[in-house]
């Protein structure tokens, strides 16, 4: 019955378009496909984005496939390196904000703490806030206000507060440099942590985010796409998309402006910014950090517990197409993959 239930639920108009472009791209059947996709799935956890993503439908070798984390991986990695005690950190934002307030760098007021009148004094203190669900992932429900337009703030609080939506932030102003590549969105990058069991924290990926029709956030459910920060620095690649189907981004839709090329304000600081966090909260030993640049420098958006492995794993993107398992295992110290797992005896 949940294997009804989940199929059901599957985005088949999505699957449906990328089966018929995956098709076209390597002259496999359908039914190849859809067979080696389900397999994937059974034997290693990879999602049918990831198998997309990774270009698993080109990339038929077992032995290029073993060197790739899929999103089931990274969710059992994440559960076994991330102490319960900092899942039920990095589960909510307002907690998450507070433990990581020296680097959250910004204004925030968690409803479940604070009274509509310390809401009204907090509201009048700034131009735009965002509201957010504490336990949501994607920008799911996030609301913009302009505190000008807000002309009763006992009933926004009430409404807030019983819609779950606690946790209530300042805008972020964005470095100019990040606004050339989205006017409205908040341009963000995606930095991991990796606390090796040597305790030696590392970066091993940064990615950047960016929105394709000026919305006001840059996750792929509203317009986003993403591209990896390869040599730490600048923008080598076109940016991805894989919503309906895969499709890379040369410029901005709109303003025409070019991606490649593009260098990235205080990147090595906002790697330092993150390094540091991550000591504050030292039994997550992979974190997600999506993290903003402001004209003074970067901040901390939110910590992620399970970051999705297709942000740095992206077919063509990737130097002789290997995956970044070894880069991790190497990050961690420990192996992150089922068959690396198996073969050292680990039972999870």
């Amino acid at each position: 019955m949940n294997k009804v239930k989940k199929a059901v639920r599957m985005d088949w108009r999505s699957i449906i378009g990328l089966l018929r472009q995956m098709k076209k791209e390597s002259g496999r059947g359908f039914a190849d496909l859809f067979a080696d996709m389900k397999r994937c799935y059974e034997t290693r956890g990879f999602t049918w984005r990831n198998y997309a993503t990774f270009g698993f439908h080109m990339l038929t070798d077992v032995a290029i496939r073993d060197t790739y984390i899929s999103q089931s991986e990274t969710d059992d990695i994440t559960g076994l390196v991330n102490s319960p005690e900092s899942y039920a950190v990095l589960r909510d934002k307002g907690k998450a904000a507070r433990q990581f307030k020296p680097y959250f760098r910004r204004d925030f007021f968690d409803l479940r703490e604070g009274s509509a009148e310390q809401f009204d004094q907090f509201v009048k203190k700034h131009d735009v806030l965002f509201a957010k669900y504490v336990g949501q992932m994607l920008s799911r429900g996030i609301e913009r206000f302009k505190t000008a337009e807000i002309e009763d703030t006992k009933a926004l609080y009430d409404r807030l507060k019983a819609a779950g939506k606690y946790l209530v932030e300042e805008g972020i102003v964005q470095h100019p440099e990040m606004a050339r590549l989205s006017l409205d969105s908040v341009n963000t990058m995606r930095v991991a942590t990796c606390r090796h069991t040597d305790g030696t924290v590392t970066v091993p990926y940064v990615t950047l985010r960016t929105n394709l029709v000026d919305g006001y956030f840059d996750n792929t459910a509203f317009k986003g796409a993403w591209t990896p920060i390869q040599n730490f620095k600048s923008v080598t690649h076109p940016f991805y998309n894989n919503s309906r189907s895969i499709i890379h981004i040369h410029e901005h839709p709109t303003t025409k402006f070019k991606y490649v090329g593009f260098e990235i304000p205080f990147i090595e600081e906002s790697m330092e910014m993150v390094k540091a966090a991550a000591d504050l909260l030292p039994e997550a030993r992979y974190i997600g950090w999506d993290v903003a640049v402001t004209p003074d420098g970067p901040l901390v958006v939110e910590a992620n517990y399970t970051p999705t492995p297709e942000y740095y794993q992206i077919y063509g993107m990737m130097k002789d197409n290997i995956g970044f398992a070894a880069v991790l295992e190497k990050a961690l110290g420990m192996p992150v993959t089922r068959p690396h797992r198996k073969a050292a005896g680990m039972s999870r």
